[in-house]
């Protein structure tokens, strides 16, 4: 029996400048030149390549951030214009149902999510006319 296992994006945090983040942490000036040099590696630690510096407590808040939203998974990419990172929050589903069964779920939890932002500008869109029809009728 083939299951359907369905990958389900979920969330996505961007942390990028973190060269600037060392720069403040280590309290250098911006006219400061200054070059990071690394010391040997101890055995045991496999050094992969290029890679940023990311303060834990930054990256404990997004991956809460991620796990608060409903994600059990996270993919970690390279942002490499930016030095930083892009943190996604995923979970997977294994189920009975069809992808287009939980892409017809998805498009309508979007629908309900639309709608409601429709809902909330309309309600301040009528908020500023009636400011503005207040103001109108003072100025006369």
């Amino acid at each position: 029996m083939k299951h359907n296992i369905i990958k389900i994006y979920i969330s996505e945090e961007v942390i990028s400048d973190l060269d600037f983040e060392l720069e403040k942490d280590l309290h250098i000036s911006d006219e400061e030149l200054w070059d990071i040099q690394t010391a040997p590696i101890p055995k045991g630690i496999h050094w992969s390549g290029e890679a940023d510096p990311i303060r834990i407590e930054t990256l404990q808040a997004m991956i809460d951030s991620a796990k608060k939203n409903g994600a059990t998974y996270l993919e970690i990419m390279h942002h490499e214009d930016h030095k930083g990172y892009y943190v996604i929050g995923l979970t997977f589903s294994r189920d009975s149902k069809t992808f287009a069964e939980v892409e017809a779920s998805a498009r309508q939890a979007k629908i309900v999510e639309l709608e409601a932002d429709l809902e909330k500008f309309d309600r301040g869109r009528d908020t500023i006319l009636a400011q503005l029809a207040d103001l109108k009728s003072h100025s006369a």
